[in-house]
């Protein structure tokens, strides 16, 4: 692989990092907010609605940090 296209992958590389920070602090806020819930909502349906979105970021963030690794692969 050239050089102009390592940086290009360099470049789209940075986006995800810069994407999976921020979807990172939306995890933390959610996380936050369930914490914050009292026992009862937690454990009911709102609190299994907020807990299967942290489920499903946590997954989002596991799959961009695997296209990041993927991509760092490509360019060796």
């Amino acid at each position: 692989m050239n050089q102009a296209r390592r940086e290009v992958l360099s470049n789209i590389s940075q986006k995800l990092d810069d994407l999976r920070c921020q979807i990172e602090e939306v995890l933390n806020e959610e996380e936050e907010a369930l914490s914050n819930m009292p026992e009862g909502f937690q454990n009911g349906v709102k609190g299994e609605a907020v807990q299967n979105a942290i489920d499903n970021i946590q997954q989002t963030i596991s799959s961009i940090e695997d296209a990041m690794t993927t991509l760092e692969d490509a360019c060796q």
